[in-house]
């Protein structure tokens, strides 16, 4: 169907003849109005794009830069974590051993700390093949620790050396002492023996958890750092996911000359001066100087670092070495700043009463073996010597 209208084909003569018109449209061309709203949208969107480069480029120049994002990695680590967790794993390779560890651990701001260790042993000329477990707690002023398996692990010793006989008493309440329970240590056990370790320990322990709060001390720590960087960028690695975390990864290197710089600065901060009160063993710049004397290793280790792309938080630690035939390898793995609990065992024996155990069983058997022996004959022996 034709949508224009009919025209008639005869026109008086007078009149000028216009070609026909669309029905609906103007019979003359009119002036075209500026499009404000596209001329606003493109210049709203040049600004995004000139702004979002910028971003972009300030992102990749300076949040994202190696150094930047190692330094803040080690700082949020080291200082200002509020809590840790962690998984990893360790290869020792010899001609002589072998030696696989699996470990796990946790720990807050409060100087708390939970450590799970297990480690399976080859000895290869023995034949030998040992599995030894460990769990460690440190809360407030004490340690406590649990160690498993150690009955199997005695046997199989006592076998491979030819000891198949029966086990010494003492030996078997040392076992039955230690073997999967849980024992504390703290400073009042060895007060009786040493009141100054037991002080020193307390006052330690005193001035952690004081840096765990304190921001003053942590910002004079962090600054040190910042001048003196331990950990130093060698090589990018690109970006891979860890535990679901984009990452970006970096061969790194320790700078002797930093740590030597940093670990001397030490005994100027607040930190530092506090610790050398409490133990005057602790001597910063007798270390600093020792550092600077060693050699460096002639085969050093490949260090890995993976460090999340938003928070620039550690995701995963690599070390590898080798030297003949001798191999490490070392993955860790490391959450901070989740929910941790820590709790001290309730059911954990004294160490100073199950020593005091150990000492009387071993007094007892001593006093067995050699109630029948001789003693004149030395005493003979020693007479003889001496004229």
């Amino acid at each position: 169907m034709n949508d224009q209208p009919t025209m008639s084909t005869e026109q008086p003569a007078s009149q000028t003849t216009q070609p026909p018109q669309a029905f609906g449209m103007p019979s003359q061309p009119q002036p075209r109005k500026k499009n404000k709203k596209l001329l606003w949208g493109i210049i709203i969107g040049a600004v995004v794009l000139l702004l979002g480069t910028g971003v972009t480029l300030g992102y990749n120049l300076w949040y994202q830069n190696p150094d930047k994002v190692v330094h803040d990695a080690i700082v949020n680590a080291f200082i200002k974590a509020k809590t840790a967790s962690a998984t990893g794993t360790m290869d020792v390779q010899t001609k002589e051993y072998s030696v696989k560890l699996a470990f796990d651990g946790k720990a807050d701001n409060n100087a708390a700390g939970q450590a799970s260790v297990k480690a399976d042993i080859s000895i290869k000329e023995a034949k030998l093949d040992l599995t030894v477990k460990g769990t460690f707690v440190t809360k407030d002023d004490a340690l406590y620790f649990k160690l498993e398996n150690i009955r199997d692990t005695y046997d199989k010793i006592a076998k491979s050396q030819g000891m198949e006989a029966e086990t010494p008493a003492y030996i078997n309440t040392i076992i039955e002492k230690l073997d999967g329970k849980w024992i504390s240590i703290k400073p009042s056990d060895y007060e009786e023996y040493s009141k100054e370790t037991a002080d020193t320990q307390k006052c330690t322990t005193e001035v952690t958890q004081k840096f765990a709060k304190d921001k003053d001390m942590q910002n004079e720590v962090v600054a040190l750092y910042k001048k003196h960087h331990i950990v130093v960028v060698d090589k990018k690695l690109g970006s891979k996911t860890i535990e679901g975390v984009g990452s970006l990864g970096y061969k790194v290197s320790i700078s002797k000359d930093n740590t030597e710089a940093f670990v001397r600065g030490l005994a100027d901060t607040k930190v530092g001066k506090e610790l050398t009160t409490c133990d005057k063993s602790i001597d910063f710049k007798k270390t600093a100087d020792d550092i600077s004397k060693d050699k460096e290793p002639s085969n050093k280790p490949e260090l890995e670092l993976w460090v999340s792309r938003f928070g620039h938080e550690i995701t995963e630690f690599n070390a590898s070495a080798k030297e003949d035939d001798n191999s490490a390898s070392l993955v860790f793995r490391p959450v901070f700043n989740k929910n941790v609990t820590i709790d001290a065992p309730a059911d954990a024996s004294s160490f100073k009463d199950v020593m005091k155990d150990i000492q009387e069983a071993a007094q007892a058997y001593y006093q067995e073996q050699y109630s029948d022996y001789d003693y004149s004959q030395l005493e003979s022996e020693s007479s003889s010597f001496e004229s």
